[in-house]
């Protein structure tokens, strides 16, 4: 179980250097607790790290 923000923030960014595109709730999953993973993806959002939709995570295009 991923339990640290920084964790999260890894498994998060290995996901989609992978798969370019991951459901949201197959990351959750693995998180301990899902407010932090919220946490964790809304502030990564705000930072331009990550784009995401109701279901789905990616990141953004490089311009």
């Amino acid at each position: 179980m991923l339990e640290t923000e920084a964790e999260i923030r890894a498994d998060i960014l290995e996901n989609l250097q992978k798969l370019k595109t991951c459901r949201i709730a197959a990351i959750n999953c693995k998180c301990k607790s899902e407010t932090m993973f919220f946490n964790v993806l809304n502030a990564m959002v705000d930072n331009g790290e990550v784009e995401k939709n109701d279901n789905f995570i990616w990141l953004p295009k490089k311009e």
